[in-house]
């Protein structure tokens, strides 16, 4: 498939064209990145941003300590350090591949003339930014306000809705992270993370096996990942 069919699948180019979207495809210069490379490191200079056309890619910081938090992850069809790129200073995270992944590199210089050019990008960039923002917001109130059975519950909810499954008991949702990725995204240990699972399953929220998790009772899931304590028994 060449970059420019790749980008249909965008959501950024969403509004574009065939025409509009040939014309940025000769913007992005395409690379093939095996699992666990490091594409941005905190601190470089923001020369430019991504596009995922296969495979996934993790954002994260790094504490003073080494800890990794996890801001988010990215799929196909998502971009990634577009905010710094338009900052015009530094990549404030570090991103690394998880899987084998086939990216679209966006110069900053020839990117911005383009998009001086096409209104309909600049909505698209607009759009795509406002998202980005609500996804940061959302993991601050996360780790704010919720305990770690509180952001499992959330997490595994927000999941199922983007996959399309429906939460009602008996239905189940495929974990898109590892469990080790999964305990920096929620901020927390995995140890701690797998006595968070184990809590929602004695309590009888779900069940686990693998990386398949079956809802047991999803109104009290929701009602966890929206505040509420969990009750031991």
């Amino acid at each position: 498939m060449s970059l420019a069919e790749s980008l249909k699948h965008v959501m950024l180019f969403a509004a574009l064209d065939e025409p509009a979207r040939k014309e940025i495809a000769r913007l992005a210069v395409e690379r093939r990145v095996p699992a666990g490379q490091t594409v941005i490191r905190e601190g470089q200079p923001a020369d430019g941003f991504y596009v995922v056309l296969d495979g996934r890619v993790k954002v994260y910081k790094l504490s003073p300590d080494g800890r990794q938090q996890i801001l988010h992850v990215f799929g196909p069809g998502q971009a990634f350090a577009e905010a710094a790129m338009f900052a015009g200073e530094t990549f404030p995270a570090f991103a690394e591949t998880l899987a084998e992944s086939r990216l679209a590199f966006f110069p900053r210089d020839r990117f911005l003339k383009g998009l001086g050019e096409n209104p309909a990008l600049a909505a698209g960039m607009i759009a795509s930014l406002a998202r980005l923002c609500r996804q940061l917001t959302t993991l601050v109130e996360q780790i704010a306000l919720n305990d770690v059975a509180g952001r499992v519950a959330r997490y595994l909810t927000d999941l199922a809705r983007r996959k399309g499954v429906p939460l009602e008991k008996g239905a189940e949702v495929r974990l898109d992270l590892p469990k080790g990725e999964l305990a920096r995204h929620l901020g927390t240990a995995p140890e701690t993370l797998s006595r968070a699972l184990a809590r929602l399953a004695a309590a009888n929220l779900l069940s686990v096996e693998g990386k398949t998790v079956t809802f047991r009772n999803a109104p009290a899931l929701e009602s966890l990942a929206g505040g509420q304590a969990l009750e031991d028994k």
